[in-house]
């Protein structure tokens, strides 16, 4: 892969400071020596730093030096950036990244982009799976980025860096000294700063050289920054690698290995980043437990309550990463703490809350780690409470009831769903005759009555059987009446429609054909591609809600957000659509890789999916999308042919005579949502299909068209009304039809808000 050579020159770029400052704002992390924030960071603000750029006048603030805990008894140092100087330096991080991150060994795992713990852990056992060795040497540096040489650091970095004002700027960042709160002055001789965001790029940077070092031993290799482990066949190599990287550490990196690395048989377990491994499984370690609960801890006791910040970014960092791993069961003892110490702060501080009410509230809203104490939160509130505010008594006091209008709501709901579904004739089971008679649609198996719908509720028909008959009298009604009825095969590709003969308009043709030319095309193509990664964008956000907050999908929205970044530059087109569509294409896969690595990872823990595979796919994740894909791509065509468009005239995709290109053009903004997370939901709630010769079982076919039918009947807001994203899909058909026609000056794809 070809990357952009980095220089200072291209630092300067406006719109790549806009980039960062976009990337930094979105992260809204602390601020340093002149404690401005990410939000009160002004357009004129970036034109100043813009400016001493061009001008070579700039300088970097001294890191705001502060200490967080890190266990009982000990901090960990950090050097907090000014939002000028971490806009600088994700500029820079944006230019030098992709060059240096492609010379690192896949023995490396922090700090990279698509990588974490939880990849490091499975390395590891993968390993210890292949029954290859007995013994592990765990190692660590002591005191890693305090003792970073700088002149050693910058040999490495010139190996990449060729621009020498880049070169200098970029040591200066590094090298730059620290202030406390009383601006006392602290010079930087030695280290890198934690903190810094190029400290990481850094750190693997300089240790690669010892990744080099092992990985000529021989040797079974993963390290963490700097904490690692080496895999071996005995205590032997196992002593022997220990020596080896002592000496090289001490020698070439002028590091020293911390005194409590140590080498142990695997039948009695090694840990690392954490977990425990054993010879044929792993578990938490019993010091990561206690030191877990004292996080819990110390997170109320700075929360001062029980639905803090702090303790919810604690939990769900547990979660994000031990839950992955581990069986609940190891986790257990950990809610346990949590639920004693929530009793315990609750007992302690009864006169701070001002009702049971209250309380309850609370409880209700604490984040357990396992399902066994999800299931037990209402259970354990109601205790807590009667114990608190009714003593012996297990029954809440009035203030604590139901609110009525919240049971008249969920009602009104269920019914709602009810009314949504008898929209839709969802036919499913092979062999059956569709009829109808003078009120109803009625499907039969041998004569006898399956299923009835009013002629009037149904505005659908899908055929997702094999061998299914439909009656002539039901045919013309629904072509009469405008109900489409479609055909699927098995995988869920949809072969055939019934529909009305009057469905194209010779002039809308015509218009259809310009815009080929006239430059509509090119807009149609332009922003159906921004709105579908846009939509990938915001599915990421939704889908990592609940995760740690500040950082929980940040590697991959970046790089998303970057490639709109991008994307905004390349207008005007003055080349033919079909060149503009294979530019467009380019980002669009780029950013669909992004995409998809973030769902290969979120699934990673209830299903094995290694990505997006079109045509003859076996594995359930692909099979269900596809599946889901194809309803959706009737409902497009439906809409198109409802807005009078002939679907066969495409402007993104490259028009076929026999496939109606435009369905697979405004598909695009739909999939993400309608689909995507759909699948997700059901295998997060593992509903796993079953899979025959790579196509859905029928009970599975039934029920992932019923949940995605659903999520097409579900009321949305678009453009001030309350709507069914049924009808979202058909508005859009004719937003797209008027721009054509010249009755709307744009087209603007939908975009959902998460």
């Amino acid at each position: 892969m070809q990357h952009i050579i980095p220089t200072y020159e291209a630092l300067c770029d406006l719109h790549l400071l806009e980039t960062a400052r976009k990337i930094v704002t979105n992260k809204a992390t602390a601020g340093g020596v002149d404690r401005k924030s990410a939000k009160s960071f002004t357009d004129q603000d970036l034109k100043k730093l813009h400016t001493e750029l061009v001008q070579h006048k700039y300088v970097p603030e001294p890191h705001l030096a502060v200490k967080i805990p890190k266990g009982e008894n000990a901090y960990r140092h950090l050097g907090l950036l000014t939002v000028r100087d971490k806009i600088l330096q994700t500029a820079i991080l944006l230019q030098i990244e992709p060059l240096i991150d492609q010379t690192f060994y896949p023995s490396s795992f922090a700090y990279r982009k698509g990588l974490g713990p939880v990849d490091a852990s499975r390395k590891v056992f993968a390993l210890i799976k292949s029954n290859q060795f007995s013994w592990a040497a765990k190692m660590d540096i002591k005191n890693f980025f305090d003792s970073v040489d700088h002149t050693l650091l910058a040999t490495q970095l010139q190996k990449h860096i060729s621009d020498p004002e880049l070169f200098n700027l970029i040591m200066l960042c590094l090298k730059m000294g620290t202030v406390d709160w009383n601006n006392q002055w602290q010079d930087r001789l030695l280290g890198i700063p934690q903190g810094s965001i190029l400290s990481p790029l850094m750190a693997n940077l300089y240790l690669t050289e010892l990744d080099r070092a092992i990985a000529d031993e021989g040797a079974a290799y993963v390290r963490y920054a700097d904490d690692f482990i080496v895999l071996t066949k005995n205590e032997k190599s196992a002593a022997n690698i220990i020596g080896i990287v002592k000496q090289f550490v001490a020698e070439a990196l002028h590091l020293e290995l911390n005194e409590k690395s140590y080498v142990a048989p695997l039948r009695h377990g090694v840990e690392f980043l954490g977990i425990r491994f054993y010879n044929n499984h792993y578990t938490l370690a019993s010091d990561k437990i206690n030191s877990l609960k004292h996080k819990i801890d110390q997170a109320i006791e700075v929360d001062k309550g029980i639905n803090g910040r702090k303790l919810r970014d604690v939990l769900e960092g547990i979660h994000r990463y031990y839950a992955r791993m581990v069986h609940e069961k190891v986790l257990l003892p950990i809610d346990a703490h949590l639920l004693e110490s929530i009793e315990s702060f609750c007992t302690a501080n009864k006169t701070a809350f001002s009702s049971a009410l209250q309380l309850h509230k609370m409880l209700e809203g604490v984040w357990f780690i396992t399902n066994t104490y999800k299931e037990k939160r209402h259970a354990e509130a109601r205790r807590i409470v009667s114990a608190l505010f009714q003593k012996g008594s297990a029954v809440l006091p009035e203030q604590i009831r139901i609110d009525q209008q919240s049971l008249i709501e969920a009602k009104k709901r269920a019914y709602e769903k009810l009314e949504r579904r008898g929209f839709e004739l969802l036919i499913h089971k092979s062999g059956v005759f569709l009829g109808k008679t003078y009120h109803h649609f009625t499907v039969k198996e041998k004569g006898e009555l399956l299923f009835k719908a009013p002629l009037a509720n149904v505005k659908h028909i899908s055929i997702l059987g094999e061998g299914v008959s439909v009656s002539g009298y039901a045919l013309c009604y629904c072509a009469e009446n405008n109900i489409p009825i479609d055909f699927y095969v098995t995988h869920g590709q949809p072969v055939a429609r019934v529909y009305s003969m009057h469905t194209h308009d010779s002039d809308l043709l015509m218009k259809q054909l310009q815009a080929l030319t006239n430059g509509k095309g090119h807009h149609i193509a332009y922003q159906l591609v921004v709105a579908k990664i846009k939509n990938q964008l915001n599915t990421i956000k939704y889908l990592t809600k609940n995760d740690v907050l500040d950082n929980a999908c940040a590697s991959f929205t970046e790089p998303l957000d970057v490639i709109l970044q991008e994307l905004d530059q390349i207008k005007p087109f003055k080349e033919e659509l079909r060149i503009t569509s294979g530019k467009l294409f380019a980002y669009e896969g780029r950013a669909a890789a992004i995409y998809w690595r973030f769902l290969v990872e979120k699934l990673a823990p209830v299903i094995t999916f290694s990505g997006r595979e079109r045509q003859g796919a076996t594995d359930p994740v692909n099979v269900m999308l596809n599946y889901g894909y194809g309803i959706l791509y009737a409902r497009v065509w439906d809409a198109l042919l409802k807005a009078r468009l002939n679907p066969e005239i495409s402007y993104l995709h490259a028009g076929q005579s026999d496939k109606p290109g435009l369905s697979f053009d405004l598909i695009e903004p739909f999939r993400q949502n309608c689909v995507d997370r759909v699948v997700y939901a059901l295998l997060k709630r593992n509903e796993i299909p079953q899979i025959t010769n790579g196509s859905l079982h029928e009970d599975s076919r039934k029920r992932l068209a019923e949940v995605i039918l659903e999520r097409l009947y579900t009321p949305i807001s678009y453009r001030g009304e309350r709507i069914y994203m049924q009808d979202v899909i058909r508005m859009q058909a004719v937003h797209l039809r008027n721009f054509i026609c010249g009755k709307e000056k744009s087209f603007k794809p939908w975009i959902f808000k998460w």
